[in-house]
């Protein structure tokens, strides 16, 4: 068997939220293994997304 060329399979999730916009991008021999991997880059943005946004918040209420 003789592969002349490989190619990688992209997968790219942008999520638009208010004041901000969550991406992710991964290229991987295996088109599965990208959307687990751009699952979990989502997951994690998206959680320091919301704690960045309800600290933000809770220091506003703070200040009144």
């Amino acid at each position: 068997m003789t592969i002349l060329a490989a190619t990688n399979n992209e997968v790219e999730v942008i999520i638009n939220v208010p004041d901000k916009k969550i991406t992710a991008k991964d290229s991987t021999m295996n088109v599965l293994a990208a959307v687990d991997i751009v699952g979990n880059k989502v997951e994690r943005s998206s959680e320091k997304s919301i704690k960045t946004t309800c600290w933000r918040t809770l220091a506003e209420v703070a200040e009144f």
